[in-house]
């Protein structure tokens, strides 16, 4: 979806002042990658960041014989519904995160958003009026999931649109409007339940945000909350969480971390530190020892 495209749909969806932006770096915005990450919550034990990765984690009911989705291209980030300042601070930020998690971001000013953070005045209205008018915003997205997500209650909506490959990157054959030819992935047999045939690929990923909802909330709050979003397949954490994560933000009874927690960061080097056709038990059980490399380096650097 190129920028102009974007900036047509944000008038579409009638935003309060409504404006896109690719960041071409902005003094306020973040830019050491070795930034300070905030630490919230209770203690955290092996077994509480494993109860709350499984917790975030969207479709790992099969956990032993699925990978996590992630993304294989470069990231671009883009954001409507917000003023051009606050946009191009949230999306240096974004950009920012992925270099900390080791994602490839592509040449700003250069590229195709596959990372779309919308401000709209209400999310279900307005997904309900894309539907049939902007399909590819939900290209992914069965019948019965997409009626789903337009149902959802609260201010936040968020999907990706993921495509299934081999584990070396090979994709559909076929034609699914063909019933003699429908879509096929050829993969060789893996011998081994951690190492899967398949991987699956982030195409791109979307998050709605109400207006009325991020009231008092900073651009570096709602830039992380979209990170955790985005590059990966989770969900919003409610009911207190035992780990601090910047996906509490909007609970009403959860703590709001400033900025992206140890866990967070953790958590997205756990899938893209490894590699993608690895079981999703495999990856979240990397966490710890992702945090505790986090604690390991920040002692050294005291």
């Amino acid at each position: 979806m190129r920028l102009s495209q974007l900036a047509t749909l944000s008038c579409a969806m009638m935003c309060a002042q409504p404006a896109l932006a690719q960041a071409q770096g902005d003094k306020d915005a973040p830019s050491d990658p070795s930034r300070d990450i905030v630490v919230t919550g209770q203690v955290q034990t092996p077994a509480a960041v494993r109860q709350q990765a499984s917790a975030i984690t969207q479709n790992v009911g099969e956990k032993y014989k699925v990978p996590l989705a992630q993304f294989q291209e470069p990231v671009c980030p883009g954001i409507v519904g917000m003023p051009a300042g606050v946009a191009e601070v949230m999306i240096a930020r974004i950009r920012s995160n992925a270099e900390v998690v080791g994602i490839p971001v592509a040449t700003e000013g250069k590229c195709e958003p596959n990372i779309m953070v919308f401000f709209v005045p209400d999310g279900q209205q307005t997904i309900k009026a894309l539907q049939n008018r902007r399909s590819d915003l939900f290209r992914s997205m069965s019948t019965r999931d997409l009626t789903r997500l337009a149902g959802e209650p609260g201010p936040v909506h968020a999907w990706v649109n993921t495509v299934t490959r081999s584990r070396h990157g090979d994709k559909l054959r076929g034609d699914e409007t063909e019933l003699g030819n429908p879509p096929t992935l050829y993969v060789a047999n893996s011998h081994s339940h951690m190492w899967l045939a398949s991987r699956v690929d982030i195409a791109s990923s979307v998050v709605m945000l109400d207006l009325k909802a991020v009231h008092g909330m900073s651009a570096v709050q709602l830039a992380d909350y979209a990170t955790m979003r985005s590059f990966a397949q989770t969900r919003a954490a409610v009911g207190g969480n035992n780990v601090g994560t910047i996906l509490g933000l909007f609970d009403a009874g959860g703590a709001k971390p400033m900025e992206m927690t140890d866990f967070d960061i953790a958590y997205l080097r756990a899938i893209y530190h490894s590699a993608s056709n690895i079981n999703a038990v495999s990856k979240l059980g990397h966490i710890d020892g992702e945090l505790r490399k986090q604690r390991a380096e920040r002692e050294a650097g005291e």
